[in-house]
């Protein structure tokens, strides 16, 4: 069955929190803990970065999502980056052909919230 501690949810924040510190201007919203899924956004970052303001990423066709909204370069490793750090402990043993799911957890990432767009620091 499916389910993420608050603990990795936590780790997870933490890591993203190192790599990218709020003080340099980026902000992520990351949740999920006690429940079946992880969902990374980020929300706020640096003025010479271009992101748009929302956009989910496929992370099953990770490039071709990208090159669909626009993306590359330098912002296109952040979100690369955002995935490795959600799929860290991810296992996945479903079998599609027999209706049978079997996951660590579901977990999508994403630049803003349908409610709340990212928005340069």
């Amino acid at each position: 069955m499916a389910f993420i501690t608050s603990e990795k949810v936590a780790e997870k924040r933490k890591e993203l929190r190192n790599l990218f510190p709020t003080k340099a201007g980026w902000k992520f919203s990351v949740t999920g803990g006690n429940s079946s899924s992880l969902s990374v956004k980020l929300m706020q970052y640096p003025a010479d970065y271009n992101f748009p303001e929302y956009i989910d990423i496929n992370h099953f066709h990770f490039d071709s999502s990208c090159k669909h909204h626009n993306i590359s370069g330098k912002e296109k490793y952040i979100l690369s980056v955002m995935l490795d750090i959600a799929q860290r402990g991810h296992w996945d043993k479903s079998d599609l052909m027999t209706d049978y799911f079997n996951c660590a957890y579901y977990y999508d990432i994403g630049i803003g919230q349908w409610n709340r767009p990212a928005v340069h620091a």
